[in-house]
């Protein structure tokens, strides 16, 4: 296993260094040269669907609803599958961004400058990898293992937005590429991470395995000890509402919502606007993270020598 997998890492340094030197610049120059045509207009208008919060609020609102109000373990723990898989491919791309610090087209097309400036800050100089690819896949990938007989859709959707942006001389092939693998490999270990604890992702493993530690059958409404079921799983009633669950999203959304709103606001308002790394958004999700890490240890402390004495 650790000889193919640094076979395949050093198979795709050799490719991402071929596209670098041999296709990125005529395609990024080719295309900025067919931007009034109307495949590229296509492309510029389906480009934005890329943006993470268009897989993580309707992830986490699908969360919030089959966990407290369908009561639904399954429905909840695919769309926190969907979430992870879009969050954590979207982190680690933005650490890779900055320490690459690889110049975006714009500045090919007008500065002549096509280089990595490593740890270099600033829009201008966060072309590798590609952050709208990288969610856009994630969210595609996720979905194709959680829907295998629409996987074909669900593949075709995430690889249609990431072309779109070296169509739109937003990326280079070589930052496109490198996101998806990216997002490929951050999606298929956090499916197996989740495997291994016990969260169900299709009808046939929520029949087959409950879950292994409380934390994870608080996070989705099953009671640890659930009886396993060789039929379609019921919705199964839940435990009382878990207040670090919800604390945790009201947290989060807090920090996330006014974050979007500010950046599209400016975006559209100044052309000139550089985003920065989505700050708010990050620090409410760990926040919550940590938040609710600590209460729940409290919460399992107390409530251990209840359990005991019931027995």
């Amino acid at each position: 296993m650790a000889g193919a997998a640094l076979s395949a890492l050093m198979g795709a340094i050799v490719q991402l260094h071929a596209l670098e030197e041999l296709v990125d610049r005529p395609v990024a120059l080719f295309f900025a040269s067919q931007r009034d045509t109307m495949f590229v207009q296509v492309a510029w208008f389906l480009t934005d669907f890329g943006k993470a919060y268009w897989f993580i609020i309707p992830a986490a609102v699908a969360f919030v609803l089959s966990r407290f109000v369908l009561r639904n373990p399954l429905y909840a723990s695919q769309a926190l599958f969907v979430l992870l898989s879009v969050a954590v491919t979207g982190i680690v791309v933005d650490i890779i961004k900055i320490v690459f610090g690889r110049a975006r087209p714009n500045l090919l097309l007008n500065h002549d400058i096509y280089q990595f400036f490593f740890f270099r800050f600033g829009r201008d100089y966060n072309s590798f990898p590609s952050g709208h690819t990288a969610c856009a896949m994630a969210a595609g990938v996720a979905l194709a293992l959680i829907f295998p007989k629409y996987r074909s859709l669900a593949l075709a959707g995430g690889i249609t937005l990431a072309c779109t942006r070296f169509v739109t001389t937003a990326h280079y092939i070589s930052d496109v590429v490198a996101s998806s693998m990216i997002a490929v490999v951050g999606v298929l270990t956090i499916r197996v991470i989740l495997a291994r604890y016990g969260f169900p992702l299709s009808w046939g493993g929520a029949a087959a395995t409950s879950p292994r530690h409380g934390l994870v059958a608080k996070t989705i409404g099953v009671p640890v000890d659930a009886p396993d079921t060789h039929t379609a799983p019921p919705r199964l009633i839940a435990p009382s509402v878990f207040g670090v669950v919800i604390a945790a999203v009201a947290m989060s959304t807090s920090g996330l919502l006014p974050n979007l709103a500010l950046i599209e606001w400016q975006e559209r308002s100044s052309p000139n606007f550089e985003p920065m790394v989505e700050g708010w958004l990050w620090l409410s999700l760990f926040v919550s993270v940590g938040f609710g890490a600590l209460t729940w240890i409290f919460q399992r402390r107390v409530s251990l020598p209840q359990s005991r004495s019931s027995n």
